[in-house]
């Protein structure tokens, strides 16, 4: 791996691992900016869920950048589309929130297929 590759992998671990945070330590902001609505108020035990799996997936990818290990990150970037694509379709279809709340989920999806072809060069 090249130092931009790096650079770019450790940059999404650690912006996952900033999600992560978010979901616990202020699930109300995180339920304005991505449309996930909590029925009760104060029961956030679904935007904790979610931070879990942030932190997962945020670790693996700083592990496998430290470990450099180009090929098994390239695929767990790869996969990890089905992440956002599916929390997308959540906003999108039971949310029904709209486009605009979706718009980040489908960004994430993006910038992941981006950093996925850029690690597979």
């Amino acid at each position: 791996m090249n130092r931009r590759q790096l650079v770019v992998s450790y940059g999404v671990g650690l912006l996952m691992l900033a999600l992560a945070l978010a979901y616990f330590v202020a699930p109300e902001l995180i339920e304005q900016l991505y449309g996930v609505a909590v029925p009760e108020q104060g029961k956030y035990s679904m935007h904790y869920a979610v931070g879990v799996r942030d932190l997962f997936y945020g670790l693996l990818i700083l592990t496998l950048t430290l470990l450099k290990q180009q090929r098994s990150l390239s695929i767990a970037i790869g996969l990890g589309m089905v992440l956002p694509l599916g929390d997308a379709t959540i906003v999108l279809f039971y949310e029904k929130a709209g486009l605009l709340r979706a718009l980040p989920h489908l960004g994430g999806v993006v910038m992941l297929l981006v950093v996925f072809l850029y690690l597979k060069k």
